[in-house]
């Protein structure tokens, strides 16, 4: 078997660990790699310990999840190719990253919030005013209801780092799904989008951190109607195949980011690109969503011009379960406004901004 580097030159330009995987055996490292304590010749079975079964069995795309590198565990994503799998691995320099854009976060929440809250006073005034001071005032609410779900998106950064361990709690993952996809529906049909979905006919209850999960559902949601346009249909899915429940988004004829760069667009370089591309941090929060509930994320292109994501959590239990209703008021991160108003910020239009609810 070939396992020279020279077989793989592009390696060392990736400026993260990367490793190449064929026939089930490590066969070309990067240096950054080789800090890690990797080595040519390893079986990918002592490195997939947690999801073996998910990595596998997938097919083509893009499949984030768990590995143990150096008997210590850490976030990895794999691009499966006709030639091998290129495995790149989170590392230190990521979370500095997203540590410094919490704490620019914590900066900017104050004024942004007493900016809004002028900004309520202000809409709560207009009922009569000329409807082009209110098409105006909504202009205002809508461009500040996107930039305080950025910086929820920045805020929260510091949590991927930490952990997402504490605040979990017993919910019917099954009914937060049913919920969010209601609202999500009547904003796709205002969008002239068509948002079909296929749930579960009954509860499934598990340990989860049901505002963090709310918010990986909304960024998946948000970011399929975000690049489908106006006619097209967005499938959504929910399923549960033994311990596992499964969230997938798919929809047609949009542009899309390289798979492998999904997780860490807020490293790249400023450039020319598609405007509906951000930061990335939606992503983020949805693969760390996934990693605290023992779960994976997998981007594939089921058919052209087709992309699919699916979000997967593992059901489990507490000894003595303490089940909390989606009715109940969870984490306000929104601040007191509504969350579907903030989630669908980057689709809906400026008269949803008009008036506050």
């Amino acid at each position: 078997m070939e396992t020279s580097n020279q077989s793989f030159p592009w390696l060392e330009l990736i400026d993260r660990p990367a490793f190449c995987v064929k026939n089930g055996v490590v066969v070309a490292i990067n240096t950054a790699a080789e800090r890690r304590m990797l080595r040519v010749g390893t079986d990918i079975r002592e490195i997939v310990t947690e999801h073996r079964e998910k990595y596998e069995e997938f097919e083509s795309g893009c499949l984030y999840l768990t590995i143990t590198v150096g008997e210590l565990p850490c976030n990895a994503s794999v691009n499966r190719t006709k030639e091998c799998d290129i495995f790149f691995i989170h590392q230190d320099a990521d979370d500095d990253q997203l540590q410094t854009l919490a704490l620019a976060a914590q900066q900017l929440r104050i004024p942004l919030s007493n900016v809004m809250t002028v900004t309520d006073r202000l809409l709560s005034s207009l009922s009569e005013a000329d409807e082009n001071v209110q098409q105006q005032a909504g202009q205002i609410n809508h461009s500040l209801f996107q930039l305080l779900r950025i910086i929820g998106n920045m805020s929260d950064a510091g949590s991927y780092k930490n952990g997402l361990a504490t605040g979990m709690q017993t919910v019917d993952i099954t009914a937060i799904v049913d919920e969010l996809m209601e609202k999500a529906q009547a904003v796709s049909s205002d969008l002239g989008i068509t948002l079909s979905y296929c749930g579960l006919n009954k509860p499934v209850f598990s340990l989860a951190h049901e505002e963090k999960l709310r918010r990986a559902i909304y960024n998946l949601l948000s970011n399929a109607m975000k690049f489908s346009p106006a006619g097209s249909t967005v499938d959504v899915k929910l399923n549960k195949v033994g311990n596992t429940v499964s969230f997938t988004v798919c929809n047609t004829n949009i542009a899309s980011a390289e798979d492998h760069s999904f997780w860490n667009r807020y490293r790249r370089e400023p450039s020319i690109e598609d405007g509906r591309f951000g930061l990335g941090l939606g992503m983020t929060l949805i693969s760390a969503v996934a990693s605290a509930h023992k779960g994976t994320v997998l981007v594939d292109h089921p058919n052209p011009g087709e992309t699919r994501v699916t979000m997967t959590i593992a059901i489990t239990k507490e000894s003595s379960p303490n089940v909390c209703s989606p009715t109940l008021r969870i984490g306000d991160y929104a601040g007191g406004r509504d969350m579907s108003l903030l989630e669908f910020s980057e689709i809906l239009p400026v008269d949803s901004y008009k008036k506050i609810n």
